[in-house]
């Protein structure tokens, strides 16, 4: 009886464990830090964002239009800012 007792603790300590470890991971890797945008004249746009771990930068050539965009659900609108380029048929997203 002792042995099922220990056996069902370190169950619980592991999964305890694994959830705790998953969660820091998240908030690690998704909390932003920040989040910006220089115009460089003629040139285009430089699109920066920044977590905890990563770091990223993204470069649209010439935009033709920017737009500020919405998304709505059924319960929230979202506001975004895109890009559209010259020549392509997808638009830039800048954070998403």
């Amino acid at each position: 009886l002792l042995g099922w007792h220990v056996v069902d603790l370190r169950r619980i300590l592991l999964s305890s464990t694994l959830c705790l470890a998953a969660l820091v991971a998240h908030l690690v890797t998704q909390t932003q830090l920040s989040e910006s945008i220089t115009l460089i004249k003629q040139l285009g746009v430089q699109i920066e964002s920044k977590t905890l771990l990563v770091s990223s930068r993204t470069f649209v050539e010439k935009p033709v239009v920017v737009l500020l965009n919405e998304a709505i659900t059924s319960s929230e609108v979202y506001y975004y800012l895109c890009f559209v380029r010259e020549g392509e048929k997808d638009v830039a997203v800048a954070f998403p």
